[in-house]
């Protein structure tokens, strides 16, 4: 179901002209009002102005944009799978994560927020027909054949593998989102691995809890590029236009990733034109939420950069877009 703004945007005559005209949601002046004041309309000429014996009111809806991001849901959630979380009995896959040790006192953080967490577990039992349609890219790293493989798994912290596993297999995150560093560990696990509706969960945590800062923003812009993170990089282009002066004085993008400006122009665009902008039907001025959204909606891949989601979304509601794209494409193979 969704949620209207309601406007009351006019108040016309019998032949249609406005006799009342709102100047924000809450006040509006009459044309005839003796004082001139705001909010008021004599009685007498709104029945004056009766269409058939109706007042006719002029009625404006706008959908508001979400403040909430969008996360699709975990494909993995089912009981029988869930059942087999871990299962040594049936399993034929065998996993061995080998991330950097942690420090003491990293354990001891990561054990008060994650009751989960198994630090010292280095070995994991799973099932590489659930991981064929939950993580292709997980499964391609195991045998083809029926025999239980061993796989190693480098570079991955055993609570983060325990963590991916928990999901692909329809289970929750203890405390998601609690460990900054943490939810970054995931990120990049389940961009890894191939699990987009992790990564993208993850992502939404990690942008609700992090706080940007003119100090850190290089550091967040480049992991958002490096991770394609169209949720983090809207967030950081967003600050980066509030904050566009000191930026520039102390020249804090001077490093920053060369595809930049279509972003920040985006940003500008939404901040300097937000009353002219159908945010229902522009797709270019669009917020990742709502386009990931759509692009669920139609079944198509979520997991990806403003330009692939605007294209996908566009390819939808314009559909010879994507017809002439095709015609292209097969114009440049005749010719090869």
């Amino acid at each position: 179901m969704w949620r209207y703004r309601i406007q009351l945007w006019s108040i016309k005559d019998c032949n249609y002209l406005n006799i009342a005209q709102f100047v924000s949601p809450t006040q509006w002046t009459g044309r005839d009002c003796s004082d001139g004041s705001y909010g008021i309309i004599r009685r007498q000429i709104a029945l004056n102005n009766l269409k058939m014996g109706t007042l006719v009111v002029e009625v404006r809806m706008k959908r508001p944009e979400s403040p909430y991001p969008f996360i699709p849901e975990n494909p993995s959630v089912c009981k029988t799978i869930q059942g087999l979380f871990m299962d040594e009995d049936t399993a034929d896959i065998v996993f061995e994560a080998k991330g950097k040790a942690e420090s003491k006192a990293k354990q001891g953080t990561a054990k008060n927020q994650h009751k989960d967490t198994v630090p010292d577990a280095k070995t994991f039992f799973a099932h590489s027909l659930i991981l064929k349609k939950a993580a292709p890219l997980l499964a391609e790293l195991c045998a083809s054949d029926n025999t239980t493989s061993t796989v190693h798994i480098p570079n991955v912290s055993p609570d983060t593998f325990h963590h991916l596993l928990h999901y692909i297999y329809g289970l929750d995150i203890p405390a998601f989102g609690a460990d900054i560093s943490h939810t970054k560990e995931i990120i990049e696990a389940a961009d890894r691995y191939g699990v987009s509706s992790l990564k993208l969960e993850a992502e939404a945590y990690y942008v609700s809890s992090v706080t940007i800062t003119l100090d850190n923003v290089m550091g967040h812009l480049h992991f958002a590029d490096s991770m394609n993170c169209a949720l983090l990089k809207e967030a950081i282009m967003d600050f980066i236009v509030r904050n566009k002066v000191e930026i520039l004085s102390k020249k804090i993008l001077t490093n920053a990733p060369i595809d930049l400006i279509n972003d920040i122009l985006v940003a500008m665009m939404r901040v300097d034109k937000k009353d002219a902008i159908d945010f229902n039907m522009d797709f270019s001025a669009m917020r990742i939420s709502e386009l990931r959204r759509q692009a669920f909606n139609a079944g198509l891949d979520i997991d990806g950069s403003r330009e692939t989601l605007v294209a996908a979304v566009e390819s939808l509601w314009n559909p010879k877009v994507s017809e002439g794209e095709k015609e292209d494409d097969e114009d440049e193979e005749a010719v090869e």
